[in-house]
C-alpha cells in the first residue's frame, strides 16, 4: 500500500512539474554581437530567444555583491544545461554570460570586463517577426560605454564643429609591428586614438573612428588594398570631413632606431601643413627624437580627398620606446600633442575655414 501511495505521489509530482514545464518559457537561442553606431560610439547587443513571454516583467540590474556583474531575471523560464550553462565572450565589453537555475526562474548573470557604471544598459523584449532566431520572442540587451571625459582638460578651441576621422592603423588578425617584449602595434594605436577621440570630442568636435576595437574594418585576413580602402572609405563617406589622421608606431630591423615622425601626401598644402603641425606638437609632449615630416605615397594618403596625415608615434622595435607606447601616463601625452597640433593647424586656417 505504501509503494502505491509512494508511486501515485511521484506520478503527481512528475505530472505537476511536467504541467510547470509546459506552460513556463524556455531560452531557445542565444547570439551576440558589436556594432559601430553613427556617432562613432560601439554597442553589444546580447539576444536571448524565448519561445513565449516570460510570465511577468524581466528585471535587468546590478548584481549588489558584484559591480561587475549583471543579473536579468526570467521568471518561470527554463532551459537546456547541455546548450545554455556558460557563454564565453571576452570581448571589450563582457567576459562571459552564465544561466543559472533557480528554483522555476532562470537567472542570466553578465559578467563585465569593467564595473557596471562605466555603461549604460537597457532590455527590451520584442516579436521575433523576421524569424533570424529561434523562439517567438528576442529579449534583447543593449550596453553601451559611457562617454567618459578626456584624461585632461585640454583647451582646443579650434576644433569646435570640426569633421575628424581618426584611423588607427591596423586591427584584428592584422597586429601590425610587435616589439620586443611582444607589445603590438595595433594595441598601442587604438590607445592613443581612443585617448585623442575623447580629447577631441570634449573640444566641441565630430570624430569618426575607423575601429573602436581590435577588429578589421574590412574583414579578418582581407587583401591589404580591401582593408585600407574600407578606412578611406569611412572619411569620405562621412558628408563634410575636414582632415584624416592615421596613426601608426614605427618599426625597423635594428632597434636603435628611434623618434617621431609623420607623413603626407606630396600635393597638398593643407596636409603638409597638418602634418607639420601635429609632428611638431607631438615631439614636444614626448620628448623623442625628430625626425620630422616627410612625403609618402601611402593608400590612405594618395586616396582621400581631405588633408590627411600619418603619424609614426615612436618605435616599437626599440625596447625603450617600446615600453612608453604601452605606458598610459605616455599614451595619453601623445594624444594632447597631437590634438593641440589639429587645433593648431585650424588656427592657422582662420579658425572656421574647412
Amino acid at each position: 500500500m505504501k509503494k502505491l501511495v509512494f508511486g501515485l505521489c511521484f506520478l503527481l509530482l512528475a505530472a505537476m512539474q511536467s504541467l510547470c514545464f509546459a506552460s513556463s518559457a524556455s531560452v531557445k537561442g542565444f547570439v551576440y554581437g558589436v556594432n559601430q553606431l553613427s556617432d562613432g560610439q560601439v554597442q553589444m547587443e546580447i539576444i536571448i530567444a524565448l519561445n513565449k513571454k516570460p510570465a511577468s516583467d524581466t528585471l535587468l540590474s546590478v548584481d549588489q555583491n558584484d559591480v561587475n556583474r549583471l543579473v536579468l531575471n526570467l521568471p518561470r523560464t527554463h532551459f537546456d544545461e547541455d546548450d545554455f550553462s556558460q557563454m564565453t565572450i571576452n570581448n571589450r565589453f563582457v567576459h562571459n554570460v552564465l544561466f543559472k537555475k533557480m528554483d522555476h526562474n532562470t537567472q542570466v548573470i553578465i559578467n563585465l570586463q569593467k564595473k557596471a557604471g562605466y555603461y549604460y544598459y537597457d532590455k527590451k523584449l520584442i516579436k521575433n517577426e523576421q524569424r533570424h532566431a529561434d523562439g517567438k520572442y528576442l529579449l534583447i540587451i543593449k550596453l553601451r560605454e559611457k562617454q567618459l571625459p578626456a584624461d585632461v582638460s585640454i583647451p582646443l578651441p579650434y576644433v569646435k564643429g570640426k569633421i575628424i576621422v581618426i584611423d588607427p592603423g591596423h586591427g584584428g588578425s592584422d597586429s601590425g609591428a610587435i616589439g620586443p617584449d611582444h607589445i603590438m602595434e595595433k594595441t598601442v594605436t587604438l590607445a592613443v586614438s581612443k585617448k585623442l577621440y575623447n580629447l577631441l570630442i570634449d573640444n566641441g568636435a565630430t570624430v569618426k573612428m575607423t575601429r573602436m576595437i581590435d577588429k578589421d574594418v574590412f574583414a579578418p585576413n582581407d587583401s591589404a588594398r580591401d582593408e585600407l580602402q574600407a578606412r578611406v572609405d569611412v572619411a569620405e563617406n562621412l558628408p563634410g570631413t575636414d582632415i584624416f589622421v592615421c596613426i601608426h608606431a614605427n618599426s625597423f630591423t635594428s632597434p636603435s632606431a628611434n623618434g617621431t615622425e609623420t607623413y603626407y601626401c606630396a600635393g597638398s598644402s593643407k596636409s603638409k601643413l597638418l602634418a607639420q603641425d601635429v609632428q611638431d606638437n607631438l615631439v614636444a609632449a614626448n620628448g623623442l627624437y625628430n625626425r620630422g615630416i616627410s612625403t609618402a605615397n601611402f593608400y590612405v594618403l594618395k586616396h582621400t580627398s581631405m588633408p590627411a596625415i600619418l603619424t609614426e608615434l615612436a618605435f616599437i622595435s626599440n625596447p625603450r620606446e617600446e615600453r612608453l607606447l604601452d605606458d598610459p601616463a605616455m599614451q595619453k601625452k601623445m594624444a594632447i600633442g597631437i590634438g593641440k597640433g589639429i587645433n593648431e593647424y585650424f588656427r592657422e586656417l582662420g579658425g572656421n575655414e574647412k
